[in-house]
């Protein structure tokens, strides 16, 4: 589904908004206890956050291919989860993309205060028009479901990802505009009467696309993409449906206490099939 200019500036100044004010709701990717538990999943060892959760999974399943020399990552927003990569010696040089041009401001100065300058090049711009070098690390994390076009965001990933490279990705998966399907809904609103809340409701696309027209426009294509485009990669579900789907926006607060519980749920839910979120990695051999 191909977008506007208008829709673009649209998506962009809603993420400047976004990452510049604080958001009370609870949201799954602040939570360390959520963290620890797909710590284990996808990489067999606890962790406490964004960053450490990707370090791990890359070096648990290709622990000889870091340092990556150079690498790329497209709608990297703040780019914190690459600040880590690059703290933890993973990688030596990051190019990030991103089309909010606060955002990509803010990123350029935490990476200046941080002593990362040499190491990062921010960049706002659209990554699939400006982009024609190849990079050892392809890095997508939570992004990916924001592109007009899975087949031709992972097209370009393959073209840009050089010989004993590294596609990285870590994203929403589900369907398009989080329009869940009648048996999600009842099987995550069966799944959390334990929690005394309210049940989860299929949200409207239009209040969605209002927001940020580019939000899970073409998610579902993904996993089908990534089967035909590489059929080798490594893929690990993720779950999802109850710290995404049921939990993530309520104006509410879970102590960290109680997450471990839910998200041997969620893990239910992951076991039979039920998988919002997906972990790819697949090495260019």
């Amino acid at each position: 589904m191909p977008l506007s200019d208008n829709d673009l500036k649209q998506a962009a100044d809603w993420w400047d908004v976004y990452y510049h004010n604080d958001d009370p709701r609870w949201h799954w990717s602040k939570s360390p206890a959520v963290f620890d538990s797909l710590g284990r999943l996808s990489a067999g060892k606890t962790c406490s956050g964004p960053g450490e959760f990707v370090a791990n999974a890359i070096t648990a399943h290709y622990p000889q291919l870091p340092p990556f020399k150079n690498a790329v990552s497209v709608g990297c927003g703040l780019g914190l989860k690459e600040f880590y990569l690059l703290k933890a010696g993973l990688v030596e040089h990051f190019i990030l993309y991103d089309l909010a041009p606060k955002v990509v401001d803010t990123a350029r100065k935490t990476a200046e205060e941080s002593g990362l300058g040499h190491a990062v090049t921010c960049i706002c711009g659209d990554a699939f028009a400006l982009e024609q070098g190849t990079f050892d690390l392809v890095y997508w994390d939570n992004s990916l479901h924001h592109m007009p076009s899975s087949l031709e965001a992972l097209l370009w990933s393959k073209q840009r990802l050089a010989r004993g490279g590294l596609l990285f990705i870590n994203d929403y998966v589900g369907p398009n505009r989080f329009q869940f399907s009648d048996q999600m809904l009842a099987l995550c609103n069966e799944a959390i009467k334990p929690l005394e809340i309210s049940h989860v409701v299929r949200p409207d696309p239009a209040v969605i696309i209002k927001d940020d027209p580019t939000e899970a426009i073409d998610s579902a294509a993904i996993v089908p993409a990534m089967r035909r485009l590489f059929p080798s990669a490594m893929h690990i579900p993720l779950g999802g449906v109850i710290y995404f789907m049921a939990l993530s926006g309520r104006p509410m607060k879970i102590s960290e206490d109680v997450v471990p519980d839910i998200m041997a749920l969620d893990k239910m839910l992951r076991d039979h099939g039920l998988s919002l979120y997906s972990m790819y990695l697949y090495k260019n051999d």
